[in-house]
This record gives structure tokens, sequence and C-alpha cells, in this order.
């Protein structure tokens, strides 16, 4: 009972810490707002009841602490919990490329449209399938263009080839690709 009471009144103050919405905005400036979210992200990295570190991580939006506990987190309910709210593309591609989970790189993967981060995941990527979703999101022709050149799965290869529509991108490919049929792809689409 006593731990019940306590959870409501530390919820009840993480409330009034992170919205502030009953006080006029003069009185809540930018870096009270940046204790408050230092102070968030403290409870919900270092809090033992995880209860109220996911609290804490539910009211977090400070993308650098949402990164870095989508990064360093043993518990996987509240790194997905960071990565959803995660909007930083670069956090994001960070999160995608060295998260132990598949179905978490997968959501990180998903939630990605930087084209550079997208790159980076269809490259180093060890799972096709993930590497595939990356492809399809990819729309950048030297993005494109680099995993056609590089990707060794020749249906991946061929997928990012039927998306080029690059004339230098599409000539590389003539040039440097060894299976014919790909070549051929690339070929009708010059």
């Amino acid at each position: 009972m006593k731990n019940l009471f306590y959870l409501l009144a530390f919820a009840a103050g993480i409330q009034a810490c992170a919205s502030k919405q009953e006080l006029p905005a003069t009185s809540y400036s930018r870096s009270e707002s940046r204790i408050n979210q230092r102070k968030l992200g403290n409870i919900a990295e270092n809090e033992k009841n995880i209860r109220l570190r996911k609290l804490a991580l539910q009211k977090l939006t400070n993308q650098r602490e949402l990164g870095n506990i989508a990064g360093t987190e043993t518990n996987e309910r509240l790194r997905k919990i960071a990565i959803e709210k995660l909007t930083n593309q670069r956090e994001l591609g960070k999160v995608a490329q060295h998260e132990q989970s598949k179905q978490l790189r997968k959501l990180a993967i998903e939630r990605l449209t930087n084209q550079r981060e997208l790159g980076k995941v269809a490259e180093r990527e060890n799972e096709r399938k993930l590497r595939r979703l990356a492809i399809e999101k990819l729309t950048d022709q030297r993005e494109l263009g680099n995993v056609a050149e590089n990707e060794k799965n020749t249906q991946l290869r061929k997928l990012a080839i039927k998306k080029l529509t690059d004339k230098k991108e599409l000539a590389k490919v003539i040039e440097k690709e060894q299976k014919n049929s790909l070549r051929k792809i690339a070929l009708k689409k010059l």
C-alpha cells in the first residue's frame, strides 16, 4: 500500500513536472524545461521501480535522452517506448544499426526517413529482411546506386536497380554488374 501511494504521488509529480500547463507562460522558462527533462531522464534511467521509470519515459521528450535510453536500457519494453518516441533521425539511425533485438531494429528502420541513415542500414544490416526494408524506403539515387553496386544479395541489388532513375547511377550498374539479367534491367531504364 505504501508503494502504491508513493507511485501515485510520484506520478502526479512527474505530470506536474512535465506539463506545467497550469502555470503562466512567463513563469516557465526553457531552462526549467531542460532541467525537468534531465530529471525525467535520470528517473527513466536510474529509478529501481520499473513503473516509475516507464512513467518518466512516457513524459520524456528530449531526443538525446531518449536516444541514450534506447541505446543503453536493459529492459526491452522500455527501449521500445524510447524508440517509439524518437523522431531524431540520427538517434534512430544509431538504434537501427546497434540494437540487439531484431524487432526493435525493424521498428527503428520503419521510423527512419533520412536517406543517409537508411543507406547506412541497407549497407550494414546483417538481416536480409531488414536490409530489404531499408532499401524499399530509399529514394536517394546515390544511396540506391551504392546498394546496387555493393549489395551481395542478387534480389536486393535487383530491387535497388529497379528503383534507380538516375542515368549516371544506371550507367555505373551496367558497367560494373556481373549478372547479365541485372545489367539488362538497368539498360532498359536508360
